[in-house]
């Protein structure tokens, strides 16, 4: 089957898109790493717009990819791809990777975050005068009672 070249041209188009913005939003991963370890809110805001901003591009993306396998009445991207050129479907392919790196850079990123809010939370809790960790001592019956002085620290 021929494919358009207007058909042709746009999912070249698509894919080097799809390519330039996986670079760019693992560039964002690797910068929101570096300030998280720096904890500057105000970078940490704009390195998260951004990254928001990319997966916007790419979610217009993925809308472009399925009109055009809709206007090209082939069953999925794939098959496209493979009557353009399989040089295409194989860049395709490589792109899947990558993807995975991003998924790895950004479950990094979600367990920074996540032990930078339970060191919060703790944090909290001591100044709250309340205990973090569940435990002290056993009574009488066998339970454990934490005795532990239970005024704040602080008021505000």
């Amino acid at each position: 089957m021929t494919i358009r070249r207007d058909l042709a041209e746009r999912a070249r188009s698509i894919i080097s898109r799809d390519r330039e913005s996986l670079e760019a939003l693992r560039a964002l991963l690797d910068e929101e790493q570096r300030v998280l370890a720096t904890r500057d809110i105000d970078a940490i805001n704009a390195t998260v717009q951004k990254k928001l901003d990319c997966l916007k591009a790419l979610e217009a993306q993925e809308r472009e990819r399925r009109d055009l396998t809709t206007h090209s009445r082939l069953r999925d991207w794939n098959t496209l791809l493979e009557s353009i050129d399989p040089a295409l479907l194989s860049e395709w392919k490589s792109l899947s990777s990558r993807l995975q790196d991003i998924a790895d850079a950004t479950a990094t990123n979600e367990k920074i975050v996540s032990r930078a809010r339970q060191g919060t939370q703790r944090m909290l809790a001591i100044l709250r005068g309340q205990t973090a960790e569940p435990g002290g001592v056993y009574d009488r019956s066998g339970r454990t009672r934490n005795y532990g002085d239970a005024r704040a620290i602080t008021q505000a």
